[in-house]
């Protein structure tokens, strides 16, 4: 068994991918584990993955962590006694907090019976309470999280800590103004890809929620799109978001998509000024848009933000 591949160099793996690859007659069974949250782009398992997945009776298993009921069993088995409603409802908010990582479960369940921040009555019923608070986090869990974000670079510290700050659940759009970086620029230092989002569905409130009558499909546009780039400068109080409403707006039902992709600040462009730019995609539903049908709209889109938001063209 390789436990913690991630932790290998390159010619470790090298040799790996040669043991796997040579022919021999009576192969032996290898197991590998490895953490993809510390596989980035660049590290050299990245590659020996892909080498490997091209070889036969190669099988990749994904785990996941505990479930709900995973870590009611768990507390269960530690206590030696069911969990009620209200047990299972301390499960639920401990499966969230940690997401169900089971050495961080283990290890908080641990620090709370030790504090005595985790008791439960003669009818089993478990105290609640804030669970990853600072001062109640066991000093093994701190010290693999601050190991993991050290490993990730200043850069990336600097930008988990703003989003650390505005809360567990921000917006890019958000963190990218604290940072005073373009989305773009955040999501390619958190190695995010575009428009990636992170979501839970009550899919039987959604049901319920639902109309019953039929859903008209919205057309696609078979016709090409037309793209225009921006640089604005304003004010440093103008939101990218105001200006990507008002660019929007202007453009009309020809706007497909109005996309931030640079915020620049300096002396170039003047104190208590940035420069936003944006990436605009225009198309028609029924023709191909012309040179002045383009020309219209970037002209409609320039005149709104100076006059709406004060902005200028660069």
């Amino acid at each position: 068994m390789l436990d913690d591949l991630h932790w290998s160099d390159a010619p470790s793996l090298a040799l790996l991918r040669h043991m796997i690859a040579a022919p021999m007659a009576n192969p032996p069974l290898l197991l590998g584990t490895y953490r993809d949250t510390d596989v980035g782009r660049g590290h050299p398992l990245v590659d020996t993955l892909a080498t490997l997945r091209r070889l036969p009776g190669l099988i990749r298993m994904e785990l996941e962590g505990l479930s709900e009921e995973a870590v009611a069993a768990l507390i269960e088995g530690r206590e030696g006694q069911q969990l009620t409603e209200e047990g299972r409802a301390f499960a639920r908010e401990l499966r969230r907090e940690t997401s169900g990582n089971p050495f961080f479960t283990r290890e908080i369940l641990r620090n709370l019976a030790e504090l005595g921040d985790l008791s439960r009555d003669e009818l089993g019923e478990w105290g609640r309470g804030g669970l990853l608070e600072p001062a109640q986090l066991p000093e093994s869990v701190l010290e693999v999280v601050r190991q993991r974000v050290d490993r990730l670079g200043e850069d990336v510290h600097r930008t988990l800590t703003a989003a650390s700050i505005i809360g567990r659940d921000f917006e890019l759009v958000l963190l990218a103004r604290v940072l005073g970086e373009s989305e773009d620029a955040v999501l390619d230092r958190l190695e995010l890809p575009a428009r990636t989002v992170a979501f839970e569905i009550d899919v039987d409130a959604l049901l319920a929620a639902a109309p019953r009558e039929p859903v008209e499909a919205v057309p696609v546009s078979s016709f090409p799109p037309a793209k225009e780039d921006f640089a604005f400068i304003v004010a440093e109080t103008v939101t990218a978001a105001a200006l990507r409403r008002v660019v929007r707006e202007a453009a009309g039902e020809l706007a497909e998509e109005v996309r931030e992709f640079d915020v620049f600040t300096g002396p170039q462009v003047g104190e208590g000024k940035k420069s936003v730019a944006l990436a605009v995609r225009l198309r028609a539903a029924d023709r191909t848009l012309t040179a002045e049908d383009v020309a219209e709209v970037r002209a409609r889109i320039v005149a709104a933000a100076g006059e709406q938001l004060g902005a200028v063209l660069r």
